[in-house]
């Protein structure tokens, strides 16, 4: 099972259907993450052993005294040029832990291709996209066209994340685990919003989503870039129960919403780790 070695997790999603070819990025302008995780709870001389669940906020929504997010979460939208829909979707941020080779790095956290991936290939980007939503196309007059159409969307997307980056060979390719070699973990999301496109250029103006988010399959450990991590088994050394060590993992699941608007790129190679801050 995944180690929970950043608590938070955000999420992405699929827009599938608006069909337009450039790349498109922004910043997440609201980041609500929890986690709720199982508390081991040890007998006593008067009760059994049991669990209790214990919900925690996300150290990524922090936002500093500017209103800006401390961690720059990002969402970077790449389209196919040939097809015209949406060939990748990846979220990253700046890497919040301090015990990471990778500390204080802008990070791929979260992958995904088209509307949903395929568990077979598990690889940020591939395969091929397929149609997880749906949009709508207002009908315009023949007659005094409007010089931009707004096309409303929404669905469900499945993805992958890594909460310490996605590893990449020295070709740049990824390898098909995380940072720290364990394995992708999945989750799913629901989503709605509008994108707007100029009708001369046919380019996409602006997208605006707003969607909700959940996952499972975690072993959360605490928010470990703000302890110290065990020098021989390099887990955090605050424990998430109170079987003192025995159990220094707890199993847990995710929940929270999100918010972004992005705007094309116009870097000439656009790419996620230049693309959401041009």
């Amino acid at each position: 099972m995944k180690k929970m070695v950043v608590i938070a997790i955000a999420v992405l999603f699929s827009l599938v259907g608006l069909c337009y070819a450039q790349d498109v990025a922004g910043p997440l302008s609201m980041l609500n993450l929890k986690i709720t995780y199982e508390e081991f709870l040890p007998p006593t001389n008067t009760l059994k052993d049991g669990k209790k669940l214990i919900t925690v906020m996300s150290g990524l929504n922090k936002v500093a005294s500017s209103g800006s997010s401390v961690y720059e979460p990002a969402l970077y939208i790449k389209g196919d040029p040939n097809t015209g829909l949406i060939s990748r979707i990846w979220i990253s941020w700046i890497n919040p832990n301090i015990n990471d080779p990778f500390y204080n790095q802008r990070i791929l956290t979260i992958g995904c291709s088209g509307g949903n991936t395929s568990s077979a290939n598990p690889n940020p980007g591939s395969p091929a996209p397929t149609d997880g939503g749906i949009s709508t196309k207002k009908q315009l007059p023949v007659k005094n066209t409007p010089a931009t159409r707004t096309n409303s969307f929404q669905g469900v997307a499945g993805y992958y994340l890594c909460p310490d980056g996605f590893q990449f060979d020295v070709s740049g390719n990824p390898t098909g685990l995380c940072n720290d070699g364990s394995s992708y973990v999945s989750g799913y999301m629901t989503y709605s919003g509008k994108a707007t496109k100029d009708l001369a250029t046919k380019e996409t103006i602006s997208i605006s989503v707003s969607a909700t988010v959940g996952a499972g399959g975690f072993d959360y450990i605490g928010e470990d870039w703000a302890v110290a991590l065990d020098p021989v088994t390099f887990l955090s050394t605050k424990d998430c129960n109170t079987y003192n060590g025995v159990f220094p993992n707890c199993e847990a699941v995710l929940a929270g919403t999100l918010k972004s608007t992005l705007t094309p790129c116009v870097n000439a190679n656009p790419s996620w780790t230049n693309c959401p801050y041009q």
